[in-house]
């Protein structure tokens, strides 16, 4: 994840694989919470019951933000017990699909602007003196989306 390379024999080593993959779905779920919280959900709430201000739309997205974050670890603990409970996955779909996530730069990418976006938001927020929830949030969605684009473009000149 931090950008070293190992051999497709170290890839194969996957000590915790259900653990891997219940914290693979957490953090998809609390990417996607925070994003359509920040982007899509808290506008529209702004939008009907006002103030119509940047700063009235910035405070909401931020706290819808911050929502989407918390409710995304439940919410993805609770998909990937669903999922076993009912059957879909057993020990060898746990270490299959750790190891199809491990291979996947795109994947890998992705979760990386994540971490970073999270960390530049925290100093950047440590060092406006503003609050330090916040800046995670807002670096976390902004990690994720450029991780997202990166790979779109990266795509096309392959």
């Amino acid at each position: 994840m931090l950008g070293e390379q190992l051999s497709d024999e170290d890839m194969q080593v996957i000590s915790h694989s259900k653990a891997e993959l219940y914290y693979h779905v957490m953090l998809k779920d609390v990417q996607a919470f925070a994003f359509l919280g920040m982007c899509f959900i808290a506008p529209v709430a702004q939008l009907i019951r006002g103030p119509r201000t940047f700063a009235a739309l910035q405070s909401t997205a931020i706290k819808y933000g911050k929502v989407g974050a918390a409710l995304g670890v439940p919410a993805g603990a609770a998909m990937m017990y669903m999922r076993e409970r009912g059957g879909n996955i057993d020990s060898d779909g746990f270490y299959d699909r750790a190891y199809r996530l491990r291979k996947n730069r795109n994947q890998v990418r992705v979760d990386r602007g994540t971490y970073l976006g999270t960390v530049a938001g925290i100093a950047g927020a440590l060092g406006m003196g503003a609050s330090v929830s916040s800046g995670a949030v807002v670096g976390m969605v902004a990690g994720t989306v450029l991780g997202g684009l990166y790979n779109t473009g990266k795509d096309k000149h392959v």
